[in-house]
């Protein structure tokens, strides 16, 4: 009996052991409030196979896949596999749906199904791409929107996100091409945009058309919808751009305002800063056509060079601060602050250093050389107040062509208008007439101008040469400037006085043609009445000595005239205006017989030699003499012989 009892107690305990055990082949009837695998003291639990620990979990709740302690609340020792896609809080975080794809993040390469070689980083980046190959995202939301486009690379928060259907398209930066075209055709995106909301785009997405743009720089192309071709390298470079296309902007805030301006290219910060529709400018250097706005074909190299340029045109500017003040059209400047004063002027050229205008209205005025300032319209000065010396290698000309000039008219003032001018030396103050039109200047200048200030001259004063035009009545005269406004200067064209100089020795010579030819009359019937009167000279001391021979007087040798044996005749004919004859005599035996030919101031104009007794003429031809009355002698050993008188008229 008691056996029976004991076997009956050990089969209970038995039966009450094993409802506690887990089966092998498996358990049912468990309860999950109260049935388990694991320990109920603070001890870890492990997992084994062939006795090698697989699996544990702490009494911390960490598990371990692996024989070591884990440190996070999941940690494997060892390589992880999944047939598809890794999970976390029921969201895909980690996919490799298709073919050669990585989709790591929250819903990143959702709707992805034929898509492959694609890798998207970010929450939601390549979201709805479905069949679109060789695609990049980085960052939340980038390609977001892209379906069916490949080759594309956006890298950064909503990169590309509006891209449905576009090609090759780079951004990089958040917000960068933002707006991307979306149009539902397959298009190749030729757009390359790196920076924070570069190249953003247009909030309607399908205005973002525009191609073959870059964008480099936070904002650089920020609102460009249609503009095509436009390069922007820059904090907000080419930052308001719609249409606009071709322009080139390099540094911060340039081209800016520029909304549909083409052919633009600026270089430096704020370079052509509010130019909106101004077209094909060139600015380089910070500053440069800042404030241009519509202004067309203007060129600035420099710093602030045109930089208040609103609206003029086809201006050049080299250098810093040239043209900075200017607006108006067709000047060019080149030096650092050349035509700094210019504002409305226009067709002004400047070159050097602070060669400007004195008023900043002037129209055609030049100015060469450094500090030269010009001050009136359609004038040229080369130099500043302290240039002593301009030269060249000839004389300076200018047209004179017959077929251009019209009304001619021989009304010009001679000797009459040249007699009233008054040449005088002076000291010309330098530096008052640098003062006066506006020339910069610096304490050293003042001071070398006033040196020079001291070097003598001689010429007119144009006030003085102005009165005498105008008592004259030579209003033609044009050799003297008068102001036209209050910082211009009278000056004076020397070279303008030679055509009334001329004139005056033309009047000259006519008044001594005139007296020439009494004088030439009066020597004429000079000679004549003189050889008439040696004659009856000779004639009438004859007679006296044919009267004493009759009254039985003996004459004197010295009563009795006869004809010398060495002689000159008259030329014949005299006057003379194309050749005369001089004949002579010389019968006597001598060492030495000459003919010479003198003036009245007794210069010995030509000589000739007689070599043997005889009778002889001797012809001279007008082109050896000039206009005017000679004497001419003839010597026999040294003594004057003969003397007679010509004149020669042309």
């Amino acid at each position: 009996m008691k056996k029976i009892i004991l076997i009956s107690a050990i089969c209970a305990i038995c039966t009450q052991v094993q409802s506690q055990s887990w089966n092998l082949t498996g358990n049912a009837g468990t309860d999950p409030a109260v049935n388990f695998i694991g320990t109920t003291d603070n001890k870890n639990f492990k997992i084994r196979t062939n006795n090698v620990i697989r699996m544990s979990v702490t009494t911390s709740g960490k598990v371990a896949i692996g024989n070591f302690t884990p440190v996070f609340k999941l940690d494997v020792k060892g390589s992880i596999n999944t047939d598809s896609l890794y999970r976390i809080g029921g969201n895909t975080v980690l996919s490799i749906k298709g073919s050669g794809n990585f989709f790591a993040g929250v819903n990143s390469g959702f709707s992805n199904t034929t898509g492959f070689s694609n890798t998207a980083s970010g929450n939601g980046a390549l979201f709805s791409n479905t069949a679109g190959n060789y695609n990049t995202a980085s960052g939340g939301g980038a390609l977001y929107s892209n379906n069916t486009g490949t080759g594309n690379t956006a890298d950064g928060l909503l990169a590309l996100n509006s891209n449905v259907k576009g090609n090759n398209g780079v951004a990089v930066g958040a917000y960068s091409q933002l707006y991307a075209n979306d149009i539902a055709q397959s298009w190749d995106n030729t757009n390359t945009s790196i920076g924070y909301q570069s190249l953003r785009g247009s909030i309607t997405p399908a205005n973002n058309y525009g191609a073959a743009n870059t964008a480099i720089g936070r904002d650089a192309l920020y609102s460009n919808s249609s503009g095509f071709s436009n390069t922007a390298n820059g904090y907000k470079s080419l930052y308001s751009n719609t249409e606009g296309n071709y322009n080139t902007a390099n540094g911060w805030n340039t081209l800016y305002s520029n909304s549909i301006g083409e052919f633009n290219v600026a270089t430096g910060g704020e370079a052509l800063y509010f130019n909106t529709v101004g077209s094909q400018n060139t600015a380089n250097g910070y500053g440069a056509l800042t404030y241009n706005e519509n202004g067309v074909n203007n060129t600035a190299n420099g710093f602030s060079a045109l930089y208040i340029n609103e609206g003029g045109s086809y201006n050049t500017a080299g250098g810093a601060e040239a043209l900075v003040s200017s607006y108006g059209w067709y000047n060019t400047a080149n030096g650092a602050g050349a035509l700094n004063s210019n504002t409305s002027g226009g067709n002004n050229t400047a070159i050097g250093y602070n060669s400007n205008v004195s008023i900043g209205q002037l129209t055609n005025a030049t100015a060469v050389g450094s500090l030269a300032t010009v001050n009136a319209d359609n004038k040229v000065r080369i130099g500043d107040a302290d240039v002593t010396v301009v030269e060249g290698q000839v004389a300076y000309s200018w047209p004179s062509d017959g077929r251009f000039k019209e009304n001619v008219k021989e009304d010009v003032k001679g000797l009459d208008f040249i007699m009233k001018l008054q040449p005088v030396s002076y000291n010309f103050n330098r530096l008052k007439f640098a003062q006066h039109i506006r020339q910069q200047l610096t304490p050293g200048k003042e001071k070398t101008l006033v040196e020079k200030s001291q070097i003598r001259s001689v010429g007119f004063i144009a006030q003085d040469v102005e009165k005498i035009i105008q008592q004259t009545g030579f209003t033609s005269f044009d050799a003297v400037h008068a102001p036209a406004n209050e910082t211009d200067n009278y000056s004076m064209g020397y070279a303008e006085f030679v055509v009334p100089l001329v004139k005056a020795v033309q009047e000259l010579n006519e008044d001594l043609k005139s007296e020439a030819g009494s004088l030439k009359s009066d020597l004429s019937r000079i000679y004549r009445e003189n050889e008439q009167l040696q004659k009856e000279n000779i004639q009438i001391k004859n007679d006296i000595s044919e009267m004493k021979a009759a009254l039985g007087l003996k004459s004197k040798s010295s009563d009795l005239i006869l004809p010398a044996s060495d002689f000159l005749e008259q030329n014949q004919p005299n006057p003379f205006n194309e050749q005369t004859v001089i004949r002579y005599s010389v019968v006597s035996q001598f060492n030495s017989a000459i003919i010479q030919i003198s003036d009245y101031n007794n210069r010995v104009l030509k000589t000739v030699v007689i070599n043997q007794t005889e009778k002889g003429e001797l012809i001279i031809h007008a082109g050896e003499l000039v206009e005017g009355a000679y004497q001419y002698f003839l010597i026999v050993d040294g003594k004057v012989v003969d003397t007679k008188h010509m004149v020669l008229t042309k």
